[in-house]
């Protein structure tokens, strides 16, 4: 900014939003508007501005230091008000930073960038820096005697990490007996038999409605038709809960469980993919059944002939997708050497699950023969209790084949080490004194 220019530009800020702008300055007063919120910004006159500009220059800034001199390290700490001839604040128009000196008397000073007048306060009026509170000397102190340390009794430890094992279910006795053929029963399964048993009680008298309207004339197939699509729904979550069911309890057995307690969360999507993945293994036993159709025709009663080999392949195509762990390519060389090496346990499977297919097959006949829909009464019980026993079956072959084939000998052994610890007295421990402690 030069005085004798003929363009003066001054600084300005703006009482609203405290923008510094900057403009020409007029031999005439005049207003703007801020661009930033739009505020009216008062812009003095020019002959004005450059008078006072004029005086500011005229006014001497250089001041002569004085002498100085090394003070003591007294001197350094007194932090008194009158030792103070500056004071740093703030310009209240735009809030630049400024540091007017510091006199006995408030006095009116300029601020050079917006040259907006505020008062400086005198020295009465600024307070005092606390002074620091001295601290005492403590003083000196004898070393005391070091506390030996109390030596860690690690064998209370030892016996708490035995308790706190999880203990793992016991490994059965009889691998097809023990807790098997009464397993819809126990206690911790018979409410999910119960349920199950009242969904294939309703399949059935839905599906057999359905078919006798179906098989009838006049108007017959078109209620068959109307009462079709909720029986199709009745029976898919019906199938689809019992799949979730049995699959449950083939992984829970096959792991060495006796009590299952991880049942299938009430979400008919996740019975659904269960039930997929046993018909999806089905067809797949079912595919690999039809390879052996040519030997099968030459055979009497083909269909007999289907029906065992789909019930001698299903059961290895299954474990396979298990312990594989893929349903696309349920190959598992493991389990096929298991064929060889524990075939008796294999065959033990094969007659049961057979014996059992064979009478669930023939009350299934006769109740059809005797009266289909009142049969629904004593079928569904019956489907649930097969179905579960079927299930914990395939789990025994599983774990005894494939997951402990020494019979459960080692699992044993540790848990009767387990047992012994638990058993096993602590013995006397002396109290730790509270010195010693600390």
């Amino acid at each position: 900014m030069n005085g004798t220019s003929p363009r003066i530009r001054i600084k300005v800020t703006c009482h609203t939003c405290h923008e510094r702008l900057t403009t020409t300055a007029k031999p005439y007063a005049r207003k703007l508007r801020c661009p930033e919120c739009e505020g009216i910004i008062n812009i003095p006159a020019y002959d004005p501005v450059e008078a006072e500009f004029l005086k500011k220059l005229a006014e001497p800034r250089n001041v002569d230091p004085g002498v100085y001199g090394i003070s003591t390290s007294d001197d350094t700490k007194n932090d008194n008000i009158s030792s103070i001839t500056t004071v740093t604040m703030k310009c209240p128009q735009c809030l630049s930073l400024l540091s007017p000196e510091l006199r006995d008397d408030s006095w009116m000073d300029t601020c050079p960038d917006c040259l907006e007048e505020y008062r400086v306060p005198s020295r009465s009026e600024i307070p005092e820096k606390p002074k620091p509170v001295p601290i005492p000397d403590p003083g000196q102190y004898a070393p005391g005697e070091a506390s030996k340390p109390t030596p860690l009794n690690t064998h209370v430890y030892e016996h708490i990490s035995h308790i706190r094992q999880v203990a793992v279910d016991p490994p059965p006795k009889r691998v097809y007996f023990s807790n098997v053929f009464n397993y819809p029963w126990t206690s911790h399964v018979w409410p999910r038999w119960v349920w199950t048993s009242i969904a294939w009680v309703i399949s059935w008298v839905f599906v057999t409605i359905t078919l006798q309207f179906l098989l009838s004339s006049g108007v017959g197939p078109v209620v068959a038709a109307m009462i079709g699509l909720p029986s199709f729904w009745i029976v898919f979550w019906t199938l689809s809960y019992t799949s979730a069911c049995g699959m449950t309890i083939l992984e829970g057995t096959g792991s060495g469980q006796v009590v299952i307690d991880e049942w299938p969360e009430p979400d008919w999507r996740e019975w659904g993919v269960n039930l997929m993945y046993v018909a999806f293994l089905g067809l797949v036993a079912q595919g690999i059944s039809l390879l052996m159709e040519p030997v099968a025709q030459f055979l009497p009663a083909p269909w007999l002939v289907s029906l065992v080999q789909v019930h001698l392949i299903y059961p290895i195509i299954l474990l396979s997708a298990l312990e594989s762990g893929s349903i696309m390519w349920p190959v598992s060389v493991p389990l096929y050497q298991t064929l060889w090496s524990h075939g008796r346990y294999w065959v033990s499977y094969y007659l049961l699950a057979g014996a059992l297919s064979a009478v669930y097959v023939t009350a299934v006949v006769f109740s059809i023969m005797f009266e289909p829909i009142l049969c629904a009464l004593w079928m569904g019980p019956l489907t649930a209790a097969f179905l579960f026993i079927q299930a914990r079956l395939l789990g025994r072959l599983g774990w005894r084949v494939l997951v402990e084939p020494d019979g459960g000998k080692k699992r044993l052994a540790k848990m009767e080490k387990i047992r012994k610890y638990q058993e096993e007295p602590f013995g006397d421990f002396e109290p730790v004194p509270p010195e010693s402690q600390s």
